[in-house]
C-alpha cells in the first residue's frame, strides 16, 4: 500500500473509535432508550403554539400526555422484544414476522394518536 492509504486508513481508524468513545461517553450508545427516557419535547412546543393555543389544545383534548406516553412506551416495549428475539439464535421465523407485525402496530396507533391531536 502507498503511504497515502496508511494515512487514511489510521485517520479513519482515529476519526471512527473517537466517535464510539464519545458516543458512550454521553450515554447515548443503546438504540432503545429505557421507558420514561428520552422524552421529547411537548408537541405544542415543537408547533410553536402559542400559549392561548397550548390551552385550546388542551382543553379539546385532555388525555393526551397520558395516551402519547403509553403509546410510546408501548412502541418501546414491542422494539425490544423483536431486539431480544433478533439476538436469540432459536427463534423462529413466524415468530420474528409476527412481532415486526406487533411494532408496526403499535407506531401505527401512536402516529395515529398524533395525528389525531393535531386535527
Amino acid at each position: 500500500m502507498k503511504r497515502t492509504t496508511w494515512i487514511l486508513l489510521g485517520l479513519c481508524i482515529v476519526v471512527g473509535l473517537s466517535a464510539y468513545l464519545v458516543t458512550v461517553k454521553a450515554g447515548t450508545a443503546s438504540s432503545v432508550p429505557a421507558t420514561g427516557n428520552a422524552v421529547p419535547a411537548p408537541l405544542s412546543q415543537w408547533l410553536a403554539l402559542s400559549p392561548a393555543q397550548q390551552q385550546d389544545l388542551a382543553k379539546d383534548d385532555p388525555n393526551y400526555d397520558a395516551d402519547w406516553a403509553a403509546l410510546r412506551n408501548n412502541v418501546w416495549a414491542e422494539r425490544q422484544s423483536l431486539a431480544t428475539m433478533l439476538q436469540a439464535t432459536d427463534a423462529k421465523e413466524a415468530d420474528v414476522l409476527a412481532q415486526v407485525d406487533r411494532v408496526s402496530a403499535a407506531e401505527n396507533a401512536l402516529q395515529r394518536r398524533v395525528t389525531q391531536h393535531i386535527l
